[in-house]
């Protein structure tokens, strides 16, 4: 973020009194160098949505570090159309198919406060027609716009917050003292290959990735080995549809299971439903997983916190999610499941 502003106190945007939001800010002024914070539109079944202005107008965007850059489309009723500026390039969707896109250039977008000129994106084919709270929605922000930031999403109140933080010593581990002592904390990794951190199966450790805009908690069906992922019980599953990309058609077909021994960081979660699919390799958190919880993805310092559990009180959604499953470096990705009888 190249401009910032200051919040008069950052934690009261995760629910703490004003005493304890006066000895946090105490505690973290030094630290904390600049933040913005949004609103998150739309309900509690929704990927998190943000609102901004696009060369001038009103709209929204969806928030995934799961993306690698920015994404966009052109929107139905959007006043504005994205230009093709760029050259042609291919988009993975679910690790192996592929589809067309264009590099662009965004002359002026607007997030709250910050206005940022000349921003590179990737333009999808096909119109969006989405819509939430009367914006068209016109695509994704991803990591390269919160690379250099501490951000935590905040779904069960509803806010986004960016923060940008010093690099001193006394500043290294400010992000965890942001959720306080109820926080728990896992390693955040490779951002080549998705984001990722540790999760336990059964008492089996694996790598699973983080991407609040996808629909399902998704596991590979190669995982075989974790007892409650093995053929037979994954066999009693109910039957999905798994729609990557419904303009071209692609579509594979999964099970969905119950997983009932789920741990991160050291708390046992509650059951967790899982949609198991045979077209990838890896797992991956999505929406359900974030929409009650706290969390803070701390990019600087490779960390990922969580409150286990908070109450989501906003309104019921409308299970909006990015419109068209496109893939940036995490390789699976959902649009809907439907289950078959």
């Amino acid at each position: 973020m190249n401009q910032t502003i200051r919040l008069a106190c950052a934690a009261l945007v995760i629910g703490l009194s004003r005493p304890l939001c006066d000895a946090f800010a105490a505690d973290t002024d030094a630290c904390i160098t600049g933040s913005i914070s949004l609103p998150l539109l739309g309900g509690r079944t929704d990927a998190p949505i943000v609102p901004v202005r696009v060369e001038g107008h009103e709209a929204a965007m969806y928030v995934s570090p799961a993306f690698d850059q920015i994404y966009v489309r052109d929107a139905a009723k959007a006043p504005f159309d994205f230009a093709y500026q760029g050259y042609e390039r291919p988009v993975e969707i679910n690790g192996y198919h592929v589809i067309s896109a264009t590099e662009i250039t965004i002359d002026d977008l607007q997030l709250g406060p910050i206005d940022l000129a000349n921003i590179e994106a990737v333009k999808l084919h096909g119109l969006g027609t989405q819509m939430v709270q009367g914006r068209p929605i016109v695509g994704v922000l991803g990591y390269n716009l919160m690379r250099h930031a501490a951000v935590l999403l905040d779904m069960p109140h509803g806010r986004l917050t960016l923060f940008t933080i010093g690099q001193t010593a006394d500043c290294q581990d400010v992000a965890g003292r942001m959720l306080g002592d109820d926080a728990r904390s896992v390693p955040l990794a490779g951002k080549d290959d998705g984001w990722r951190i540790p999760v336990s199966i059964d008492g089996q450790k694996r790598l699973v990735g983080l991407n609040p805009d996808l629909a399902v908690f998704a596991v590979p069906s190669s995982w075989t080995e974790i007892p409650e992922l093995a053929p037979d019980a994954v066999a009693r599953g109910k039957l999905v549809v798994i729609h990557y990309d419904e303009k071209s058609g692609l579509v594979s077909d999964g099970r969905e299971i119950a997983i009932h021994d789920v741990d991160i960081g050291g708390t046992k979660l509650p059951d967790m439903t899982a949609t198991i699919e045979r077209d990838t390799d890896k797992a991956v958190l999505g929406t359900p997983f974030f929409a009650d919880r706290i969390v803070l993805f701390d990019f600087p310092q490779n960390r990922f916190y969580f409150i286990p559990r908070t109450r989501n009180t906003r309104p019921p959604g409308h299970h909006l999610h990015f419109e068209e499953t496109i893939v940036a470096r995490t390789s699976v990705r959902q649009r809907e499941g439907t289950v078959q009888q």
